[in-house]
């Protein structure tokens, strides 16, 4: 049975090594924290502390199956409830847009573009990978690749 989750659930990661990642559902993304530990037990002061590593959108099945565990709920704060903006860039024309859905395009610059995340919707593999990188403090080559593209061939729409 397809388990409900809903804004302000905190979940749990199992990541290779026995390590233990943190996310939260938020008002259009889930937001993963810059925090790991030994052990999957919600430590509410310590994410209240902790910031984001990255904010995505992800598909819903590892929350709704439960590869994910949800943990807790916490309150959204403001700035949580602040949906947040993504890039798009056309593969024929290479124009890039900002938008909340992936829907509608509004007009924006590349450099406004280099502070966003590529609009796209991670699988659970996606986001343990980005997760591994971040934390290794290597960096990940689909972030370089997807920013590389952005500064050598986007074309901004303002």
């Amino acid at each position: 049975m397809a388990k409900k989750f809903k804004e302000g659930d905190i979940f749990v990661i199992p990541m290779k090594g026995g390590n233990y990642c943190f996310g939260k559902v938020l008002a259009n993304t889930w937001g993963f924290f810059d925090f790991c530990s030994k052990e999957p037990i919600f430590d509410e002061e310590k994410l209240k502390s902790s910031s984001y590593a990255f904010q995505i959108s992800v598909v819903d099945a590892p929350l709704k199956n439960g590869q994910w565990k949800i943990i807790a709920n916490m309150d959204l704060t403001e700035e949580e409830r602040v949906k947040k903006y993504f890039y798009k860039m056309d593969k024929l024309s290479h124009k890039v847009w900002k938008t909340l859905t992936g829907i509608e395009e509004i007009p924006t610059t590349i450099e406004e573009c280099l502070s966003l995340e590529l609009c796209a919707v991670y699988d659970p593999v996606h986001v343990l990978e980005r997760l591994e990188y971040y934390f290794s403090g290597e960096d990940d080559p689909s972030i370089l690749y997807d920013t590389k593209m952005l500064e050598e061939k986007g074309i901004s729409t303002m």
